[in-house]
């Protein structure tokens, strides 16, 4: 196998090389070529010394054959490699037959299996050529020997017992020699299509098991954040409902109270209401992607803010046609962070400006928010709410940097990991 391998140029020798298959059976065929020739030049320098032609054509072929050989081995490029064996090997091959019997010499044998090598291992059209050169060169030995021009009969008869036997033994084991190597190399590429289907098959149901995982999760977190965005607020809404129906047999006693519960129902019944549109839209497929999550709550900043008087500066650098996309749940969460970014923000920052960023940035999105209020320090975080937002940030894996300073205003950044884009 050791030197099947170096007879193989570094290139081909690869099993993802789209020749490799070829290049390693060509190499067991030259292998098993090679040592037949060896015998087939020892026996008629041995036994037939005195017909120099056969072995002048015997050498010139050995040598040429030598010559293509190591040719296969320098050139990375598998059909010229094996134009040039071909044309090589041919020439001393026709001399052979024309010396040895003509249309009857056995050598007609190896112009045979050159014609099937030349099919096998370049390409129909080099196939082609050389049968058509054969056919033409035996169409010729034809026309020689019926006129009796030569007396191919009487060297078949008089010389090529042992020559045809070593020739009818060298193409079964040739044969069988292209035999085996075919199937051992089919039988690997069979293995390596089963391994490969297995691997598909197990690759497939390991990313429907996530999947499944995935939806269950997604499920149990919806009904958690209905429940709590939702929930809440209704159960509120009935407890301050419940309270006006005591009160109202005394209005004028009650009235302040009664009017003050009211606003807060209402207060309630729009948060229930923009609460249910963020938790609508966060479910729709195109809510995962990057540019559709800035329009949403761009639109929400610039209507939240103008009612109050303050200037939103919005700006994306994210293309839609990037296709950036969350994993589910995160674009759900990032609305709930930036409404209360900018809830608290309109609250206690009396702030004149606001600008709001989003860009793609290692791996992930970042959206930065920034105002030019008052600014709090450290120890008023819990009462901005930041603490709420954190526990979004580690749901969804993000990190959160915030920096403010008194009367210099503050700033939120935000990276929220994209999902992966496999």
């Amino acid at each position: 196998m050791m030197l099947i391998r170096y007879l193989i140029h570094p290139k081909l020798n690869n099993p993802l090389h789209e020749d490799y298959k070829k290049a390693v059976i060509f190499a067991y065929a030259l292998v098993v070529t090679n040592v037949f020739l060896f015998f087939y030049l020892a026996y008629f320098f041995i036994f037939h010394s005195q017909d120099y032609i056969k072995i002048a054509t015997n050498l010139l072929g050995y040598v040429g054959f030598l010559i293509a050989a190591i040719y296969f081995r320098l050139k990375s490029d598998l059909s010229s490699s094996l134009g040039f064996f071909m044309f090589i090997c041919t020439l001393p091959v026709l001399v052979s037959v024309y010396h040895t019997g003509g249309i009857y010499s056995v050598d007609n044998i190896w112009l045979l299996l050159l014609i099937v090598c030349a099919y096998l291992f370049t390409n129909v059209r080099v196939g082609n050529i050389l049968s058509s050169f054969v056919v033409t060169f035996i169409l010729v030995l034809y026309i020689l020997d019926s006129k009796n021009a030569f007396a191919f009969k009487d060297y078949v008869v008089n010389n090529t017992s042992t020559h045809n036997a070593f020739t009818y033994v060298f193409v079964i084991v040739f044969l069988s020699g292209l035999i085996i190597a075919f199937r051992n190399v089919l039988e690997k590429a069979n293995h390596k299509i089963q391994s490969l289907k297995q691997e598909k098959i197990q690759e497939l149901e390991e990313k429907i098991k996530a999947k499944t995982e995935e939806l269950s999760k997604l499920r149990n977190e919806l009904a958690r954040d209905f429940h709590d965005e939702m929930g809440n607020k209704l159960a509120s809404i009935t407890i301050l409902s419940q309270s006006i129906s005591l009160r109202i047999n005394h209005q004028e006693e009650h009235k302040e109270e009664i009017k003050e519960l009211l606003q807060n129902i209402e207060e309630r019944s729009m948060q229930l209401y923009h609460g249910t549109k963020d938790f609508i839209w966060s479910i729709d497929f195109k809510s995962d992607y990057a540019d559709e999550l800035f329009i949403y709550l761009r639109d929400f900043g610039e209507d939240f803010f103008v009612k109050l008087g303050v200037s939103f500066n919005s700006e994306s650098f994210v293309k839609p046609e990037s296709n950036l996309r969350f994993k589910a749940t995160v674009s759900r969460q990032l609305i709930y962070i930036f409404k209360e970014i900018m809830t608290n923000a309109a609250k206690h920052a009396n702030a004149s400006q606001i600008i709001f960023k989003m860009k793609e940035l290692n791996d992930g999105i970042e959206i930065y928010f920034s105002d030019n209020g008052i600014g709090f320090t450290d120890t008023e975080v819990c009462k901005r709410g930041i603490n709420n937002i954190n526990n979004r940030i580690k749901k969804i894996g993000a990190i959160l940097k915030v920096s403010s300073s008194l009367n210099e205003g503050t700033t939120f950044t935000v990276w929220a990991p994209l999902a992966s884009r496999d």
